[in-house]
């Protein structure tokens, strides 16, 4: 099965030369340009759509939660990424996945770490 990479980046240049790159290596590969989410979580979508792979999955999510909460969306990031660590099996929690949890809690500002939703988070990542 090819893997699908999905590359964002406001420079054409840079989504072109990624493009011609990783489509050279065998991947499929969806671009979209930062700013116009609408291509993108169309992107997102069909890159997922191919793919079985939880972990991959998981991690997608992952992300999405630390843009959510960068953007000033910190409980709902908090409590999407906290979602997806208590709802993986256990074979699935590895080690990148952990870490990519950690990740995302210490993308909270430090001024908003004591809400209820970053704690559930910091507690799900200490069970996982």
């Amino acid at each position: 099965m090819k893997a699908h990479v999905l590359v964002v980046d406001d420079d054409p240049r840079i989504t072109d030369l990624l493009r011609r790159v990783i489509a050279y290596e065998g991947y499929s590969v969806a671009l979209a340009a930062s700013g116009d989410e609408a291509r993108a979580d169309r992107a997102r979508a069909d890159v997922t759509a191919q793919t079985i792979d939880y972990q991959y999955l998981a991690n997608i999510q992952l992300h999405q939660s630390m843009c959510t909460i960068v953007n000033g969306g910190i409980d709902q990031g908090a409590r999407q990424a906290a979602t997806v660590l208590h709802d993986l099996p256990d074979g699935y929690r590895s080690n990148m996945i952990v870490e990519v949890g950690k990740m995302v809690l210490r993308s909270v500002p430090m001024d908003s770490q004591h809400r209820p939703a970053v704690a559930d988070l910091r507690d799900v990542l200490v069970t996982v």
